[in-house]
């Protein structure tokens, strides 16, 4: 074998390694359809019938590297009794996280609308 052919052989080694590296890097760094899943207890409540009477949208937030779905309530729903406006990842209500709805703003980062409805787009 001759240098050139050598030297053509351990390159071409080199390219399918450097492609195997980029192909698992880029596998394991991309996110899973289960990250973007909308919790199923935000689901349903979204898709109840009344949903848009105590409620007028639905907005994911991060707090602290945790995601937050924030629900706010409208005013038609005061006397229902205790509703939660915020959800974690889970989809489970918490309480007192924050002393005021301004600190939860103030310390978190919107990332998306989850849902809104009709009404509140007018």
């Amino acid at each position: 074998m001759s240098d050139s052919q050598i030297f053509f052989m351990l390159n071409l080694k080199t390219v399918f390694l450097l492609i195997a590296v980029f192909s698992v890097a880029a596998l394991s760094c991309s996110k899973s359809k289960d990250d973007d899943k909308l919790p199923d207890s935000i689901q349903k409540m979204i898709d109840q019938e009344n949903f848009c009477t105590c409620f007028s949208t639905v907005d994911k937030y991060k707090w602290k590297s945790t995601i937050i779905y924030y629900a706010p309530l409208s005013i038609s729903c005061c006397g229902t009794g205790e509703i939660t406006a915020f959800y974690n990842e889970k989809g489970e209500p918490i309480y007192n996280q924050w002393s005021s709805l301004q600190q939860f703003l103030d310390e978190s980062e919107l990332i998306e609308n989850i849902y809104t409805c009709e009404d509140a787009k007018k």
